[in-house]
């Protein structure tokens, strides 16, 4: 990698690109944001022309870009390759064009210098920003973010010139392993002794101790489905939210545009099975419950769990929206997986246990409030059918056939 990306130098390599005019100079300071890579944010001008700049929308004015680091040999992770795949994949593929409002928008890819440029919207901001500004969960919000989901996963299901041009870049023909965290947690090792602190060691004892845990996880990714394009890694600030709009948390009906609420940093990229994405993004909303928990090794279970600061009840109808959301725009996947709703429960079980050996390896104690995410994580994982009427607070079949019923909705009104 020769050009290494500065405040200094990146209007330079913008021009030199021709993302930016010759003319162009940024009045505005160049923002650095702190992330796994280097990341600049330009702005330009209010006094510079639209029409100057490469792009096709006069309010695009601002651009990320992205460079990866490097480590002591040199080398980079080389994932921003994969987020530039997203915008290949969308110039490639005409059905895809619909997808490009719902995620941000790519403009330029410098392999040799492993760096990525792609428009910055400035009345966004993440949405685990959002929701702890509003300190409120607005059904809408994750409606949206539910359709858009599916969206994608409804326009790349099963179509195999897709999964042939990822192939180019992904081994997609090796079989699908669970995912290192767990499978350390089945084989623990003495090198185990050197990475978690004492308290940590209570976490991997205790998942052993429950054979039932270790088996609905291999039950599950035995029957694992690579069928979609899937983003990997739907954490709440992967996702951002215009800021313009005005929510009225009283009116649950409000419509919210779905270019309002954008996914991004695509790196993770992958063929896989879609309920993992959704499983996740599920177990991030758990997290906004679970990380107010009272921590107190005197109370139960129950007692804990309902103690919660923001409690569970305020995240409920976000998640059935997220739900009805997605099963209105892509009702299908039902008929092609049966067994869905249950699959993506068990999914946000890995995704808190995925979450709690992150917190073990960064030496955070195993204490009360961790023990009860991880019996939180087995209840999702070894009784999915009960867990979908705590979570969703419905019935399995109910919300079936209320999105199915919505789906129908809307296809009327289209006609």
């Amino acid at each position: 990698m020769g050009l290494i990306l500065s405040e200094n130098n990146v209007v330079d390599f913008l021009k030199h690109k021709n993302i930016c005019p010759p003319n162009f100079y940024p009045l505005v300071p160049i923002i650095c944001k702190e992330s796994k890579n280097f990341n600049l944010v330009v702005r330009t001008s209010q006094d510079d022309s639209p029409n100057s700049f490469n792009h096709t929308s006069s309010d695009r004015t601002s651009f990320l870009v992205k460079q990866n680091r490097v480590d002591r040999e040199g080398k980079t992770s080389g994932h921003l390759i994969t987020e530039w795949l997203v915008q290949e994949l969308i110039n490639k593929f005409s059905n895809l064009a619909t997808i490009q409002p719902l995620i941000s928008e790519v403009v330029l890819f410098d392999r040799d210098n492993s760096i990525l440029v792609s428009v910055f919207y400035d009345d966004y901001i993440a949405l685990d920003s959002y929701y702890r500004t509003c300190q409120s969960y607005h059904p809408q919000i994750a409606r949206t973010i539910g359709m858009n989901l599916a969206q994608v996963h409804c326009a790349t299901y099963q179509h195999q010139q897709i999964r042939e041009f990822l192939s180019q870049y992904f081994k997609l023909d090796r079989p699908i392993r669970p995912p290192g965290f767990i499978r350390e947690l089945n084989t623990v090792t003495p090198d185990i002794f050197g990475k978690v602190c004492p308290d940590g060691l209570d976490f991997y004892k205790l998942y052993q101790r429950f054979p039932s845990l270790q088996q609905a996880i291999v039950e599950l990714y035995d029957n694992i489905q690579s069928t979609c394009v899937t983003h990997n890694d739907l954490t709440l600030d992967n996702f951002i939210i215009d800021t313009n709009l005005n929510l009225d948390l009283s009116d649950e009906s409000v419509q919210i545009k779905p270019e309002q609420v954008k996914i991004i940093d695509w790196e993770l990229i992958y063929w896989a099975d879609p309920a993992v994405d959704l499983g996740m993004l599920i177990s991030q909303y758990l997290g906004e419950w679970l990380n107010t928990l009272v921590a107190d090794p005197n109370l139960d279970l129950h007692t804990t769990l309902s103690l919660a600061t923001c409690p569970l009840e305020k995240i409920v109808p976000s998640l059935r929206a997220l739900l009805q959301g997605y099963l209105a725009t892509f009702p299908e996947i039902i008929e092609y997986r049966p067994d869905y709703l249950r699959r993506i429960v068990q999914f946000a079980g890995i995704g808190l246990i995925n979450r709690l050996s992150y917190y073990v390896e960064y030496h955070h104690p195993f204490d009360n409030e961790a023990l009860c995410k991880l019996q939180v994580a087995k209840n999702l994982l070894c009784s999915p059918k009960e867990a979908i009427n705590t979570i969703f607070g419905t019935t399995e079949a109910e919300l079936i056939d209320g999105s199915t019923a919505k789906a129908d909705h809307n296809l009327q009104t289209m006609v």
